[in-house]
């Protein structure tokens, strides 16, 4: 198997493979926990406005890797 072979022919005049980029559909955004201090019994607990995964496996994600901000990258 040849470079070529599986990335086609260059176009005139570039002397470089084109880059990669991450679909932004791959990216997983969890729940955000909310905190409205001691007064919030009836404030709701976790915001899903913009997540993408359940509630459940957000719990996963933040029980195996914490809410730490050194998260890989796809997790952010």
């Amino acid at each position: 198997v040849r470079l070529g072979m599986t990335t086609g022919r260059l176009q005139s005049g570039v002397n470089t493979l084109q880059g990669f980029k991450e679909d932004k559909r791959n990216k997983v955004t969890p729940v955000l926990y909310l905190n409205y201090g001691p007064y919030s019994s009836y404030a709701p607990h976790y915001d899903s406005t913009f997540a993408n995964i359940s509630k459940d496996d957000s719990d996963l994600i933040y029980s195996t890797y914490g809410e730490d901000s050194g998260l890989p990258s796809d997790f952010r």
